[in-house]
């Protein structure tokens, strides 16, 4: 296809839990429209550790997708944990947080396809082989340099990986090691732009939220404006949109909402793009739909302009409720010192708030 005739997708995705905190940050997103005049959508890559799990519904409910960010991260937050767990673990870690999340979010399960190896760590085929045994159908997880010089779409492993010498984050999958269907969503490296006494020094990273920016004597800038932050979105748009027209990656964690600079740049961001007729905010679930049966701008508005509704479920928020409320019921899901979490307490909030679970559930206890 003519790179013009291809739909620009921005692909804002959000790593960790689901809170009363960064949820109200969440909810303004709502009120954007993409050219189709309907409502943006994102891709939640859930954790399972303080997540508000009718929250997690909500966002589901208003189309957004949900994915998979593991049970324990918020214990195994190293390298080293990933990297060295075996094909068990990772079928308990991924394949558990899948349930939990369809079952105390009240999500269909064949609805939460994707994953996304916390820290970006995996263990090489055999996280993937646990991937696949687990019936996801796509990861999000593989990092590209060479993507800041040509975009990669995503791929099937029916070749497997097909990103030579250009495995950031060992091990990746090796030769003769191939997942017919299984889709790669290659997180194409952003590019952070800097002089240095005359000289121009290029910095990349995987996430956006884990672009360090720089001034102009070299020394890191900790605290960037929100004009700074919007800048730097733009100029690593540009590089897709006047490129290739892969889909552009916009990956922030949950931490990174908790700073007003970056908010406001990522909104002004989200309002400025949506001026064109041909860049659409979707989830990488929608990507890869186009992916199987491409289609011109035209022909992708033509084909999704018949919005799909806003679920009518008795989980989420009814109409005037206050996201403080939800917390508010009759029998609340309270544990008190988990072993698992060095003595901690924690309580959850799940759709079905009349049966809590008898124990907090973690990897392999999941009653």
């Amino acid at each position: 296809m003519n790179p013009d005739d291809i739909p620009q997708f921005v692909i804002v995705t959000f790593d960790g839990a689901v809170t009363v905190t960064n949820f109200p940050y969440y909810q303004t997103l709502f009120d954007f429209k993409n050219p189709n005049n309907c409502p943006i959508q994102s891709t939640y890559f859930v954790s399972h550790v303080d997540s508000n799990y009718k929250l997690v519904h909500e966002l589901y409910r208003r189309g957004n997708e949900i994915g998979v960010h593991s049970i324990s991260k918020a214990r195994n937050n190293n390298q080293e944990y990933w990297k060295k767990l075996d094909y068990e673990g990772w079928r308990q870690e991924m394949g558990g947080q899948r349930k939990i999340l369809s079952k105390y979010s009240e999500i269909p399960i064949d609805r939460i396809r994707g994953v996304r190896a916390p820290n970006l760590q995996t263990a090489g085929n055999v996280t993937f082989t646990a991937f696949v045994d687990e019936k996801f159908e796509y990861d999000c997880s593989n990092p590209s340099r060479q993507g800041i010089r040509s975009p990669f779409f995503p791929y099937t492993f029916d070749y497997g990986f097909q990103r030579e010498n250009d495995c950031q984050v060992q091990p990746c999958l090796k030769e003769g090691e191939n997942y017919p269907g299984f889709w790669d969503v290659p997180m194409n490296d952003w590019d952070v732009e800097y002089e240095v006494q005359g000289v121009k020094v290029h910095r990349e990273c995987a996430m956006a939220s884990g672009c360090i920016m720089f001034e102009k004597n070299g020394e890191v800038n900790y605290h960037p404006t929100a004009d700074e932050i919007y800048d730097l979105f733009e100029y690593n748009f540009d590089r897709f949109y006047n490129g290739n027209r892969a889909p552009f990656p916009l990956f922030l964690s949950e931490e990174w909402i908790h700073d007003e600079a970056k908010r406001d740049a990522l909104l002004r961001f989200i309002q400025n793009k949506l001026n064109k007729h041909d860049v659409f905010f979707v989830s990488i679930d929608e990507v890869l739909q186009w992916m199987q049966s491409p289609t011109n701008v035209a022909d992708y508005i033509e084909k999704t302009k018949q919005c799909p509704p806003i679920l009518q479920t008795k989980c989420g928020l009814k109409d005037g409720e206050k996201i403080d409320d939800i917390s508010q019921f009759k029998r609340k899901c309270d544990y008190e010192k988990i072993d698992e979490l060095n003595g901690q307490s924690k309580r959850m909030v799940i759709c079905d708030d009349l049966h809590c679970p008898v124990h907090y559930p973690w990897v392999n206890r999941l009653e």
